[in-house]
């Protein structure tokens, strides 16, 4: 735990022993608000933790002429090799910083494929990833996912 933690904390415990005397209820409301801001520094402390690392996604575009790569982690993705398969297509992708989208177009429409990605983040790690591609069934995307990995969720 931070400094300044400890000492909002070790404050808060201070100002609910001092209201104890003064109304019991009023305390008790203290130390509820007490045990939230330290379940709230926990959490904040738990998300520090985690690596930051790259995650590439790969769809279609809506005409199904080009593949749509998305880096959706939080940090820059390197060394990006994108393979379709079946359709022996193969690409090399410059970096991906956070957020970034890079656009490739294929000689032809795509039906069904899978694009298989292998990439690496900027220390080196390598990843792996494979997203269907589909021009008329569902996409990737997962709505429950949370924004950044809390809890040890990945």
């Amino acid at each position: 735990m931070e400094k300044y933690q400890k000492i909002v904390l070790v404050l808060g415990i201070i100002i609910i022993i001092a209201l104890i005397p003064v109304d019991f209820f009023l305390a008790g409301v203290g130390a509820i608000i007490l045990v939230v801001l330290a379940l709230s520094f926990a959490m904040y402390n738990t998300s520090k933790r985690f690596p930051k690392i790259p995650e590439l996604i790969a769809h279609l575009s809506e005409d199904a002429k080009s593949v749509i790569i998305k880096n959706k982690g939080d940090t820059k993705a390197v060394s990006i090799h994108l393979a379709i398969v079946p359709l022996d297509l193969e690409f090399d992708v410059p970096p991906l910083a956070p957020d970034e989208v890079y656009t490739i177009a294929v000689p032809h429409m795509i039906d069904e494929a899978k694009a298989s990605m292998a990439y690496q983040d900027e220390q080196g790690r390598k990843y792996s990833h494979s997203s269907p591609l589909s021009a008329l069934g569902k996409e990737e995307e997962d709505l429950l996912k949370p924004m950044f990995p809390m809890f040890g969720w990945k």
